[in-house]
């Protein structure tokens, strides 16, 4: 009998700890500050982690790929809850608990994550510290490519000396100067040039996506700007005309080349841009499908939607077929938009990545956080305001041929190192140059 009734008793417990980690029928607002779901987490580690492990089961959107390597998320609930009830424990006894000694526990719970938005912040409740956890700089600090593209901003002092550069244009919203100026230029500032390179070659480099802001003619995004904000403003567009135009000019006249996107340290940014880059190339008024993307559609950790068609839209304004090389230059440190911009030269026949491989961060994202208690997906808090706060996006994105590079990026068609020394000494570019070479040789 006491055999039995210690079976039973053993029985009941691992319910009750699997009953812990069970996933939940209900879809509950963890984008929004919800006193219920978030009153242990106030109060207590234990309470943070069950919040952020029951949430993330609920709302994140790569469950499946990070299976593929390997990630258990039951296991991670086993292991990592008595580490966190061990701090509680610690606090009640009086215990020290650093924010160093927090910042190393919860970079081991996030390390394994692919998505390569995501950005976890928890209140360390003997320090009453935010502690951010960033499982991006963790992946990104191990790259061997990242010490050499971590201090660089393309510069073509050497070839505009060597006389092989003309028409060089470029214009800069986030200087300090503007920012004090206009202080919306801390969200919608941009830095980018155009020219022409060796007689036949467009090249155009930014910054960030945020060309929409600038070039879209059906909204005012700058309504109480001073007229020196306009006209700051201006450069930006007649810098991004000079790279228009000139494409224009030469497609007509016989004498392009090829068009070269330098795309390397550039931040991501908004998806409308996509029309100004990629969609200035192709025909006017099309689409181009650059891959697939795929929605959460239940509360359930596999409950996800059909992948569906990711198509962008064309340029509407009258312009020239490219049908001369397209190349998208990129490194370790080109994110989101600008992995999307090298993903769709992939689709295209005349399109080519030269580089390094990309950050790997290509989920969407959307900016209204009210939205998130009914597309079963994105962030979980509120910022500043809950314990527990995760940036995470809305859809899983894929490429034409069905893969993800979350967390891994987008390989180029070809690799090149950065040489930091020879640029240092001479100001000469290895990638620059190789991308120049492919548009010349075609090899």
């Amino acid at each position: 009998m006491k055999h039995k009734l210690f079976l039973l008793g053993a029985l009941f417990l691992l319910l009750t700890v699997a009953s812990c980690r069970q996933e939940s029928d209900a879809l509950y607002s963890y984008g929004q500050n919800d006193e219920l779901r978030f009153q242990e987490a106030n109060e207590s580690y234990a309470g943070e982690f069950k919040l952020f492990w029951h949430a993330m089961n609920q709302n994140y959107p790569l469950w499946d790929y990070e299976r593929e390597f390997g990630f258990d998320w039951d296991a991670a609930y086993d292991a990592f809850l008595p580490r966190f009830e061990a701090l509680d424990q610690r606090l009640e006894n009086g215990e020290e608990i650093t924010d160093e000694e927090y910042q190393s526990l919860l970079d081991d719970l996030v390390r394994p994550f692919h998505d390569s938005h995501m950005i976890a912040i928890f209140k360390n409740h003997a320090t009453d510290n935010d502690i951010t956890a960033d499982p991006r700089a963790l992946r990104i600090y191990d790259r061997e490519d990242f010490s050499v593209a971590v201090d660089f901003y393309p510069d073509l002092s050497y070839y505009r000396n060597e006389g092989r550069v003309s028409r060089y244009q470029s214009a800069s919203t986030i200087t300090a100067s503007a920012i004090e100026m206009y202080p919306d230029y801390a969200e919608k500032g941009m830095a980018l040039s155009s020219c022409v390179i060796d007689d036949g070659v467009a090249y155009l480099e930014f910054s960030e996506f945020n060309l929409y802001f600038y070039l879209n003619k059906d909204e005012d995004f700058f309504p109480s700007a001073p007229q020196s904000v306009l006209a700051l403003n201006q450069t930006v567009v007649d810098t991004w005309n000079n790279w228009f135009s000139m494409i224009q000019e030469m497609k007509k006249n016989g004498t392009l080349k090829g068009v070269i996107i330098d795309l390397r340290g550039n931040t991501g940014g908004l998806v409308p841009d996509f029309r100004y880059v990629i969609g200035a190339l192709i025909p006017q008024d099309s689409s181009l499908q650059i891959g697939y993307h795929r929605e959460k559609n239940g509360v359930g950790r596999y409950d996800y939607g059909p992948l569906l068609p990711d198509v962008r839209p064309s340029l509407s304004d009258p312009h020239e077929t490219i049908t001369e090389p397209i190349v998208v230059l990129t490194n370790c440190l080109s994110v989101s938009m600008s992995e999307v911009t090298a993903m769709s030269a992939k689709t295209l026949s005349n399109g080519r990545v030269v580089g390094k491989r990309s950050f790997g961060a290509l989920g969407g994202l959307i900016d209204e956080p009210e939205s998130y208690s009914y597309i079963y997906a994105g962030c979980i808090g509120e910022k500043g305001k809950t314990p527990v706060y995760v940036y995470l996006p809305m859809c899983a994105s894929f490429s034409m041929d069905k893969k993800s590079y979350e967390g891994v990026g987008v390989e180029p068609d070809i690799e090149v190192d950065f040489d930091k020394d020879l640029f240092t000494a001479t100001g000469r570019d290895t990638q620059l140059e190789r991308a120049l070479q492919y548009i010349e040789t075609g090899d």
